[in-house]
């Protein structure tokens, strides 16, 4: 059994100081044993609801509960391990954060009796209660993201983005492609030092400059990957890359698989992540 409920996609939400673009929320209820490992260049927070699943994101394993969540940021390799014949249910929401970075790992809130815990309780009393009334409200699940969201970042467990700065930088690492991207030229387009440069992206993200530009380039090879029927070398040319092969000694470094198997991946298990 697999059930599906309620999945949408939403488009962006507004609302100044939110910087949250929702973009699927959705009530599962399966019992399948694996789901297959994948990335996804956009962030997911599981609110478990029945049973307990083993998730593994990266190298870090971590066991859910019912009442548990689990935050995983966006370029986390992660699967879902379920015990064979027990349903897990569990809301699922992805999206768009601008006001945070990314951060290296994932984040297991678990039930306790802190504000962080009250506060994640809160909001799934306000979930399941959406579910059972039907009146799912992206205005409503935006703020709940925005309460969780914040109070992590005020326990420092995610980290404030320093937006035009990391705005800019993006901009120049898509203009630019991957083979003209030199620290010292970035951070010349910025105006700093090299140094500098380093130092601030390494405080905004939690990332050196060498891993922030790679996620950047990732993140749009995994796009187009997932989005588009260009061949491996045209994707290759489009990042800036010398040539398919050096595309694919990257992809596999960043990823553990090549270009090719990782769009074959892209089966029925991994069909929301292909829509954006």
């Amino acid at each position: 059994m697999d059930i599906r409920e309620e999945y949408k996609n939403s488009g962006e939400i507004s609302g100044k100081d939110a910087g949250i673009k929702l973009l699927y929320w959705g009530h599962w209820k399966s019992d399948q044993v694996i789901i297959q490992p994948h990335v996804h260049p956009y962030w997911q927070i599981e609110f478990i609801l029945e049973g307990t699943v083993r998730v593994l994101v990266e190298k870090e394993e971590f066991t859910l509960s019912a009442g548990d969540v689990l935050l995983i940021p966006p370029m986390n390799r992660h699967t879902f391990l379920y015990q064979p014949q027990i349903v897990r249910e569990s809301w699922s929401l992805k999206f768009d954060f601008e006001l945070f970075a990314p951060g290296p790992t994932a984040r297991h809130i678990k039930q306790g009796n802190d504000l962080l815990s009250e506060c994640v309780k809160n909001c799934l009393t306000v979930i399941q209660r959406l579910h059972l009334y039907y009146e799912t409200d992206p205005l409503l699940l935006q703020s709940l993201l925005k309460v969780i969201l914040l109070t992590l970042y005020r326990k420092n467990l995610l980290v404030a983005q320093e937006l035009p700065l990391l705005k800019k930088l993006r901009s120049l690492i898509e203009t630019k492609g991957y083979s003209q991207i030199k620290a010292r030229k970035l951070a010349r387009e910025c105006s700093y030092s090299a140094d500098h440069l380093s130092v601030l992206v390494k405080k905004a993200t939690g990332l050196s400059l060498k891993s922030f530009i790679d996620h950047e380039i990732m993140l749009h090879a995994e796009r187009l990957l997932a989005n588009t029927d260009f061949a491996i070398g045209e994707i290759a040319d489009k990042l800036g890359f010398r040539d398919q092969y050096a595309f694919s000694h990257f992809f596999r470094n960043n990823s553990g698989t090549s270009p090719t198997a990782y769009r074959k991946s892209l089966g029925d298990n991994y069909f929301p992540e292909r829509i954006f």
